[in-house]
């Protein structure tokens, strides 16, 4: 490989600097790049114009790299393979070989949009589950949750189908990272945030950022027929900041200031835990059974409301029973497999 690269004592000192940042670049990704450094790398590109042509020009004085730019600026596969076999690069495996064809179809080539991307994620109940994107955005799906992933038309959509999914979005101005649940939409605007449907109705939770509430009736059942010209048309129901918790249907019903530490409560179950603290033995309940498929009844009414705190792994039912009978003097009965009903002892 080749890395001389001749410049000019008159070359504009962005573009000097441009050619040395695209260096760089073609040696993290000779390297083998993860997802995250991938991502980096577009936006690196969609930056400056500058990034994108000095980036072909220094991959241009690779050792034969430039007859495979000219194959790759009209695409043709078995162009591509011939002029892989052609140049050789003994110096990468077949794995690089391949990145640098993906590079080059979304990158070298003239910019044609946002990587195209669809998926489904499911967790079942008691599962949780940590998923990684192509643009580096993760998602957290709590139990029993569904979520459908579409990124095209210059959009990153998701469709929030059922359950909980907490979004830590990559900054990408340019391609706008929604989330759809019936009739309402959620727009990240450098954000983290959490959305949970409750029956009918929605709660959204800001951790980082802040983000936009758009009415989107006419959205269809899936994500792929929207793009960025549906997302700035749309009404704006609101604008909720980090802190803020909010209950939505149509429209927003109501919006509170949640203090961080009740916040990291309400979600500890992203790092496996459930917490409560000072918290009605009913509301315990209804939490922890989205964890089971055992169905727990309180028999007594005047048990309900009683005070509950405890700190529990996820799915340890059985630690969370012991707790009530040692710590709080309730009665726990299996009557089988399916059922367990609490009462006063």
């Amino acid at each position: 490989m080749n890395n001389i690269v001749l410049l000019h004592e008159n070359d504009h000192p962005e573009r000097i600097a441009a050619a040395a940042e695209a260096r760089a670049w073609v040696i993290r990704l000779d390297g083998g790049p993860s997802r995250q450094e991938l991502a980096e790398f577009r936006r690196w590109l969609d930056k400056n114009p500058l990034h994108r042509s000095e980036f072909k020009r220094v991959a241009e004085l690779w050792d034969g790299m430039d007859e495979l730019v000219q194959e790759l600026v009209f695409p043709d596969t078995n162009k591509i393979a011939a002029a892989y076999r052609r140049v050789g690069f003994s110096s990468l495996g077949a794995a690089a070989c391949l990145l640098l064809v993906f590079i080059g179809l979304q990158v070298i080539m003239p910019h044609i949009g946002h990587t195209y991307y669809s998926a489904s994620y499911a967790t079942d109940i008691g599962e949780l589950k940590e998923v990684t994107l192509p643009d580096g955005s993760g998602l957290r799906l709590n139990t029993n949750s569904q979520a459908s992933i579409d990124y095209g038309r210059g959009i990153r959509s998701v469709r929030l189908i059922k359950g909980e999914v907490h979004f830590d979005v990559s900054h990408d101005p340019d391609h706008p990272f929604v989330v759809y649940v019936e009739d309402v939409a959620i727009r990240a605007l450098g954000t983290a945030f959490a959305v949970h449907i409750k029956d009918d109705q929605t709660e959204v939770t800001v951790t980082e950022g802040r983000v936009r509430i758009l009415s989107m009736p006419q959205a269809p059942a899936g994500t792929d027929e929207l793009g960025i010209s549906e997302i700035e048309l749309a009404d704006i129901l609101g604008t909720l900041s980090r802190g803020q918790q909010a209950i939505l249907k149509n429209e927003i019903e109501w919006v509170e200031k949640i203090q961080p530490e009740e916040i990291e409560k309400q979600l500890s179950w992203r790092d496996g835990m459930l917490i409560f603290e000072h918290k009605p033995l009913e509301d315990v309940i209804n939490e922890i059974s989205r964890y089971t498929e055992m169905e727990i009844i309180i028999l007594d009414a005047e048990i309900k409301q009683m005070e509950f705190g405890g700190y529990f792994p996820v799915g340890e039912i059985d630690l969370m029973l012991k707790s009530l009978t040692e710590s709080f003097g309730i009665h726990v009965e299996k009557a089988n497999e399916k059922r367990i009903y609490l009462s006063r002892r």
